[in-house]
């Protein structure tokens, strides 16, 4: 099977902006580029179907069960306000019915008076403090920073955290909709709020194990982690996914796969069997696939 695009789906959110869907007349604070609920380019047929349908010889054999259908999401965050300060769960916290979610920020703008929320700030409080916090009050225990334009970081499950206003973001995670939102900055239309599942999220999470990296990287990487990797590569690159892993590559710059043609932001599946491919371009362009387990 050769390379192929999905169609993108743009996704309205309260704190979003225009960027990624000029002319929309609501906030789209998502663009997902790559989901299970997403149709081929030239078909009516979704990558969860596709997934199920061709099972490891397109998702590799790092994958998970194929019946759970494409196991990540890869999207695109225009963050013009303050996001939720939220918790996402681990697997084994909602198994087997759902995953959990890890993710990872790629920090492609940030403007000067743009901050992150990530964990704590002067270590974990317990199940009691966390229970007795008022909603306002976790901002008083939480880690803010400037992050640096073109840098990454990992969100593991069990972490608190929040994205903040000024920031484009491309985000790799598990494909999960499990947020638990812990405080949402006293936002008209008072979204729910989930203290019960997010206390839990957060006293429950185990630490994750060690992931060896395999032998074929192509450039940097980035992220390793149980559930994915990613790798900064830059120039022109012939290699085989060796049936290990599908991958999906997003461009920084323009770029040619095959006989695909990227702009700028947008992505290219590889199945695992797809044999040998090209990819080349000016500038950077990111590799994400599947860990090796």
């Amino acid at each position: 099977m050769k390379p192929f695009r999905v169609k993108s789906k743009a996704v309205m959110r309260v704190w979003g902006g225009r960027r990624l869907a000029p002319g929309s007349s609501e906030p789209i604070g998502e663009r997902w580029e790559v989901h299970g609920e997403n149709e081929l380019e030239n078909s009516s047929e979704t990558l969860d179907q596709l997934s199920r349908r061709l099972g490891r010889s397109f998702l590799g054999e790092w994958s998970p069960d194929p019946e759970a259908g494409f196991p990540l999401l890869i999207k695109w965050l225009d963050c013009q306000d303050w996001l939720s300060i939220q918790v996402h769960p681990d697997d084994a916290l909602v198994a087997p019915a759902q995953r959990g979610k890890a993710e990872a920020w790629y920090f492609a703008e940030v403007s000067p008076q743009a901050e992150v929320i990530h964990g704590w700030k002067n270590g974990a409080l317990s199940r009691a403090q966390l229970e007795g916090l008022k909603p306002g009050e976790w901002l008083q225990h939480l880690r803010r920073y400037r992050p640096e334009p073109g840098s990454w970081s990992y969100t593991a499950p069990g972490t608190v955290h929040a994205l903040g206003p000024g920031l484009l973001v491309y985000e790799v995670q598990q494909s999960s909709d499990l947020t638990y939102r812990l405080y949402d900055w006293d936002r008209v239309g008072n979204r729910e709020l989930h203290l019960r599942q997010g206390i839990e999220a957060i006293c429950q999470a185990r630490p994750e194990p060690p992931v060896e990296a395999p032998d074929d990287l192509l450039g940097k990487l980035e992220i390793l982690c149980p559930h994915f990797m990613v790798e900064t590569v830059t120039g022109e690159h012939s290699w085989s996914p060796r049936g290990r892993s599908f991958e999906i590559i997003t461009a920084l710059a323009s770029l040619r796969l095959d006989g695909h043609l990227l702009e700028e932001g947008a992505s290219c599946l590889i199945p695992a069997d797809a044999g040998t491919v090209r990819c080349g371009s000016q500038g950077s362009w990111l590799r994400v696939r599947l860990a090796p387990g």
